[in-house]
């Protein structure tokens, strides 16, 4: 059986009747589940599938997880995390069965840091070594004008 939000009867200290104080109502299988212990289904579906899944900082699972946990009036966070994913998270309120799909997404790739900068380091010029000597004609690379 599936019911929907504080129907369900999982709120401590409410009880079905407002005409009947709670010591005389009878005592049925609605109202048994109506006890502080009561529990609702958190399914939650996670890709990618190696993802962590914690519910109030308490890891509860790697990967898909199914399970029970207690019915209360109170918000909790739900949380899955995967490396190089970026974190997901969701206040929930468990007073009836919960089912979530998550799909991480992946994170950006960093780009690479920028080049190291070049040392340049600046000097006067060099004078000429008295005993060089001009280039020759038949240096390829010396340049001729005629003017």
């Amino acid at each position: 059986m599936h019911s929907n939000g504080l129907a369900n009867g999982c709120v401590p200290g409410v009880h079905e009747s407002d005409d009947d104080p709670p010591s005389t109502q009878p005592r049925t299988k609605r109202s048994a589940e109506a006890s502080p212990d009561s529990t609702v289904l958190l399914c939650v579906q996670v890709m990618p599938p190696d993802a962590r899944i914690f519910l109030d900082d308490t890891l509860i699972s790697v990967g898909p997880h199914r399970g029970r946990i207690p019915c209360e009036l109170r918000w909790r966070v739900l949380r899955a995390v995967a490396p190089g994913y970026v974190s997901w998270a969701e206040v929930i309120m468990p007073v009836t069965d919960i089912t979530v799909a998550v799909a991480l997404g992946r994170k950006a790739q960093s780009t690479p840091p920028p080049p190291r900068p070049i040392r340049v380091v600046l000097r006067q010029p060099e004078e000429p070594v008295p005993d060089s000597t001009p280039p020759s004609s038949t240096d390829p690379l010396a340049i001729t004008v005629g003017w």
